[in-house]
């Protein structure tokens, strides 16, 4: 057994005999992005020490430790063995984060920074958690950015600026929605396919089933059929033996009667 079975079986010991494939291999990627976000949080934490700005080093600490504290809930919960649970976790929270975040940035920094981790959290729950709960993450950003776009940034904003906060909205928006509806279907082909080779998977078993059943029955009937030619075997013997007995009888009965014949003629004579 190498290092990485070792470390799978400690991880992932609870939920590997308890689910399917699939989700085992969703639980095992979620536990180590969640190790990966913790690990890079952390070191941009350290490295934020270095600035001689606070305020950015404050900025740094309020997006670091929250994304810190979901993943290791997240990674807490897979290894309790509750893997759909902890994938919700991270998918709902990051979403949470991500709206937050957008919504306190300024125009010039929102699409370009947190927008893409609201695409990444929408990729991610559209493959790994259930269809409404990916529908209701999709349509939540595309409502944290008109919002953002209307009420926010769209008031205050003049001239270039305007512009800027207009293209963050358009485009936003459309690829945030070109994104959703391509993993959407990505998934839901995905999911086809894995119930059609678990239905298949069942149509073999069943045939697997019935061939040992008859392989079983043949078997039966075979040494049936055995101990028939062994008793079929045994009465021929048997009649062989009493069909010899008869004939020595009817020698002895022969020899019998020519003795008694002999001796009639040598009476006669």
């Amino acid at each position: 057994m190498n290092i990485r079975t070792t470390i799978n079986n400690y991880m992932f010991g609870q939920i590997k005999d308890t689910t399917d494939l699939l989700t085992y291999k969703k639980a095992q990627f979620t536990a180590y992005s969640d190790i990966f976000f913790i690990l890079l949080m952390s070191a941009l934490c350290f490295a934020a020490t270095t600035y001689e700005d606070k305020a950015r080093f404050y900025n740094t600490l309020k997006l670091a430790l929250p994304v810190i504290t979901i993943a290791a809930v997240s990674l807490f919960l897979v290894f309790k063995g509750k893997a759909e649970l902890g994938m919700n976790v991270m998918a709902v929270a990051a979403c949470f984060v991500a709206s937050a975040g957008f919504l306190t940035s300024p125009p010039h920094l929102a699409g370009t920074s947190l927008g893409y981790f609201m695409m990444l959290d929408v990729v991610y729950a559209t493959f790994f958690c259930p269809q409404i709960l990916s529908a209701i993450i999709f349509v939540t950003f595309l409502v944290v950015e008109a919002v953002y776009y209307f009420i926010i940034a769209l008031p205050a904003a003049e001239g270039t600026l305007k512009i800027v906060v207009k293209t963050t909205f358009l485009d936003g928006s459309i690829i945030i929605s070109c994104v959703y509806v391509v993993c959407f279907f990505a998934s839901r082909f995905m999911h086809q396919g894995l119930e059609q080779t678990k239905t298949e998977s069942k149509k073999n078993a069943d045939q697997l089933v019935y061939i040992n059943n008859l392989l079983e029955t043949i078997k039966s009937a075979s040494a049936e059929l055995k101990n028939s030619i062994n008793l079929n075997s045994q009465l021929i013997d048997s009649y062989n033996e009493n069909a010899q007995n008869q004939t020595a009888s009817v020698e002895m009965l022969t020899a019998t009667l020519e003795e008694i014949s002999s001796g009639t003629e040598n009476v006669a004579l």
